[in-house]
């Protein structure tokens, strides 16, 4: 939700926000960008395997949400298209 609300506020232009994946929060994430009314906002969901190399593609940074996570493929992933990283201490990638 942190990272909705940091998007909200960066004055970028032409920004837009793509979270990849389903979590106990997406129902709440989903209802706060209805509420906020904040635009370029975007849940997909799931994205298969087959399919997730598009998006990290189509990106400029990878943000890991995760709070804690012995270690997020999606960080590989990430580099392996050279996208900067962004995630916290907690992750075991760190």
């Amino acid at each position: 939700m942190d990272l909705i609300k940091a998007f909200e506020l960066a004055s970028i232009e032409n920004k837009s926000l793509v979270m990849v994946g389903d979590g106990i929060l997406k129902s709440n994430m989903e209802q706060y960008i209805l509420d906020s009314k904040i635009d370029r906002v975007i849940l997909p969901g799931f994205i298969n395997q087959s399919e997730i190399s598009k998006y990290y593609i189509a990106s400029d940074v990878l943000v890991l949400c995760s709070e804690s996570e012995t270690w997020g493929l999606s960080i590989n992933e990430a580099m392996n298209f050279r996208l900067p990283i962004i995630l916290n201490e907690n992750i075991g990638s760190f």
